[in-house]
C-alpha cells in the first residue's frame, strides 16, 4: 500500500532521529513532527538534537515538548536544544516542565545559543536544582546564552543537587559572567562547590576578571582532589590572583589527572608564569600534554621562567605547549638552547611560537635558532613559528 505524504515524513523523522539527530526545522515540518512524537513514532529514540528555526518563536519549542510528553520516550538520554530560538517564556515554561520530572532519565542537557538570557537562565538553573528534576546528568551545556546574573544560582545549584548526581561535562563559556556573579556564588556556597566528578570544565570567555579568577578557581577546585581532564579558562581577564590560585590547585595536586589546561588571553604576565611554574615543579600533573599559555603578556622575563622551570622537569610531560603573542623575542634563543642542549621534554612534538616580536622589534624576527633542523629530525619537534 502506498505511504501518503504525511507517512513519508513521519518514516524519515524516525529514521533521523533514530540514527541522529535533526537539522533546522521550520513551519509545517515542526507541526508534523509534534504529532508524531504524540502519536508515540520514536520509542526507542536516545538522543534527540533540533535547531528549531527564530521565525517559530517560543512557541515552537513549547509545543514540540507538549507533543514530546504526549508520547513516550523511555529510551531518552540525550536532549539536545543548542541553535533552537527558545527566549526567557518558554524557558520558564521548560523549567516547569523539567520540576515534573518528566525528563528525569536525561543524562545530556545542552541549552546552549538558544537566547534564554538572565531570566531564562535563572529560571532552568533554579529548576535544576530541585531534586528528580534530572537523577543522572553527565553533561550540561548552557554555554553562549548571555546569562550575566544569570549565573549566580548556578554554584548552588550544583553544589545541592548535580554534583551528587554525577555531573561530568560543564560549560558555561561564553556567558557574559562578570565579577559579581562569581563572588555572589562564592559566597552563597561558602568558597566551594564541594566533591564533585567534573572531567571537562569549560568557563572561558567570561569577563571575570583577577580577584574573582582567584575566586572561580577556589571555588570549583580549591577543596578537593578532582578527575577533571580537561579546564578552558581562557580569556576570562585573570592576571596575578588569578594565576596564584589556580598554582596553589596544582601545587597541592588537585590536578593529577589533567590533560589539557588553556589559560590563553589572560594577562599572568611574569608574576603570574612564575606562580605556574613553580606549581608545575612539584610535577604533580603527570598526565598533563597540552598547555596554552598564548596572548598571555608574559614578555621575554616570563618565557625565560618557563626555560628554567623546564630545566627542572616542570614541563617533562607536555606533548603541545602555546606559546602565541606573547611580547618576547630575545628569550626564545634561551628556550631554544634549554630544548636543544638539555632534552628536558621528551615528549614535546609541537611548541607554537608564532607572533612573539615585540612591537619595535619587528627586524628581529623569529631566533634563527628555531629553524635548525636539529628540533625536527632528532627532537621530533615541531615549531609552529607562523
Amino acid at each position: 500500500m502506498l505511504l501518503t505524504a504525511f507517512h513519508l515524513l513521519l518514516a524519515a523523522f524516525h529514521l533521523l532521529l533514530t540514527l541522529a539527530s535533526l537539522a533546522q526545522v521550520r513551519g509545517k515540518a515542526l507541526s508534523d513532527l509534534t504529532a508524531a512524537f504524540a502519536k508515540g513514532l520514536f520509542p526507542k529514540l536516545g538522543s534527540f538534537h533540533i535547531e528549531i528555526h527564530e521565525e517559530l518563536g517560543e512557541e515552537g519549542i513549547f509545543e514540540l515538548i507538549k507533543g514530546m510528553l504526549a508520547g513516550t520516550l523511555p529510551s531518552l538520554t540525550e536532549l539536545d536544544f543548542s541553535g533552537s530560538y527558545i527566549g526567557v517564556q518558554s524557558s520558564r515554561r521548560l523549567s516547569e516542565i523539567l520540576l515534573t520530572g518528566s525528563f528525569r532519565h536525561i543524562q545530556s542537557l545542552n541549552m546552549s545559543r538558544n537566547g534564554a538570557g538572565e531570566f531564562g537562565s535563572k529560571y532552568l538553573i533554579k529548576a535544576l536544582q530541585e531534586a528528580g528534576t534530572v537523577d543522572g546528568l553527565k553533561t550540561l551545556d548552557f554555554s553562549r546564552n548571555d546569562m550575566g546574573r544569570g549565573f549566580r544560582g548556578v554554584a548552588k545549584c550544583l553544589q545541592k543537587t548535580l554534583n551528587k548526581n554525577g555531573l561530568s561535562v560543564v560549560d558555561f563559556s561564553n556567558n557574559n559572567i562578570g565579577s559579581d556573579d562569581v563572588m555572589f556564588g562564592y559566597d552563597s556556597c561558602g568558597g566551594t562547590v564541594g566533591s564533585h566528578s567534573y572531567t571537562k570544565f569549560d568557563f572561558g570567555w567570561n569577563p571575570v576578571t583577577d580577584i574573582a579568577g582567584g575566586h572561580l578557581v577556589q571555588l570549583f577546585f580549591g577543596n578537593n582532589e578532582n578527575v577533571l581532564t580537561h579546564l578552558c579558562l581562557a580569556g576570562i581577564e585573570g592576571q596575578h590572583r588569578f594565576a596564584t590560585s589556580l598554582g596553589t590547585v596544582i601545587a597541592g595536586g588537585g590536578f593529577k589527572h589533567l590533560r589539557v589546561l588553556d589559560i590563553s588571553k589572560n594577562s599572568i604576565a611574569r608574576p603570574g608564569c612564575e606562580k605556574i611554574c613553580e606549581a608545575l615543579k612539584t610535577q604533580l600533573t603527570p598526565c598533563l600534554k597540552h598547555v596554552n599559555m598564548g596572548v598571555c603578556s608574559l614578555g621575554d622575563a616570563g618565557i625565560s621562567l618557563i626555560a628554567l622551570a623546564m630545566r627542572d622537569k616542570a614541563f617533562t610531560p607536555i606533548v603541545h605547549l602555546d606559546l602565541t603573542a606573547n611580547n618576547c623575542n630575545k628569550s626564545l634563543v634561551h628556550l631554544a638552547q634549554v630544548l636543544k642542549e638539555e632534552k628536558c621534554c621528551p615528549h614535546l612534538r609541537t611548541l607554537v611560537i608564532a607572533k612573539n616580536t615585540p612591537p619595535g622589534d619587528r627586524k628581529i624576527g623569529v631566533p634563527r635558532m628555531f629553524r635548525d633542523p636539529y628540533f625536527q629530525d632528532e627532537l621530533d619537534l615541531d615549531v609552529v613559528m607562523e
